[in-house]
């Protein structure tokens, strides 16, 4: 059972809706700005009204796919696999988003309070630097805190799921060293 559910969380999180929403404008936003299809990415491609569907979508996916990885037995392991499929899909030759929004997803599904504050910190962090990177590393960093402090259970799937992020963020996390990170 925990295959079957690993398996329908990945497929579900592997919709590309950054790809999807922004092609309805006439726009692929694998060739615009960074390349990468989120959130972010489609709002430098049509603007942040015409994305907030991406981000609705993919938070939703998170949240659909760890819903039904729990409902059918698979437990939290089952669950990351949403973000797995979202940063390595299957419909864009494995390559994918960097996870942080179906991450939420899930993350509201277990956690909605710690969660929450996470994205609260995101805001927080995106008006004070506008670097949507940064924002997005911090936001999961306090939700990991969380998770340790108040649901050690999760800490081991939540840290795996922290390194692919941080895996797909590596780029990112170069031009913030150096200072020359794309702000918003």
């Amino acid at each position: 059972m925990i295959f079957i559910a690993a398996t329908l969380s990945y497929l579900i999180g592997s919709i590309p809706f950054a790809v999807i929403f922004t092609h309805r404008h006439g726009i692929d936003v694998r060739k615009v700005g960074s390349g990468n299809p989120g959130f972010a990415n489609s709002v430098r491609a049509v603007g942040i009204v015409k994305a907030l569907p991406v981000l609705v979508a993919d938070i939703g996916k998170g949240w659909v796919g760890a819903y039904f990885a729990l409902a059918l037995g698979g437990g939290w392991w089952a669950a990351i696999f949403a973000v797995v499929g979202h940063c390595f899909s299957p419909w864009l030759k494995f390559n994918g988003g960097k996870g942080v929004a179906t991450f939420i997803g899930v993350a509201l599904f277990a956690i909605p309070l710690i969660t929450m504050s996470g994205m609260l910190i995101w805001l927080l962090t995106f008006l004070i630097f506008r670097i949507t990177s940064l924002a997005s590393l911090l936001s999961i960093a306090i939700i990991l805190i969380g998770v340790w402090w108040f649901m050690p259970t999760l800490l081991l799937e939540f840290s795996v799921v922290l390194t692919i992020i941080l895996f797909k963020h590596l780029k990112n996390i170069y031009r913030i060293s150096r200072g020359f990170e794309y702000k918003f």
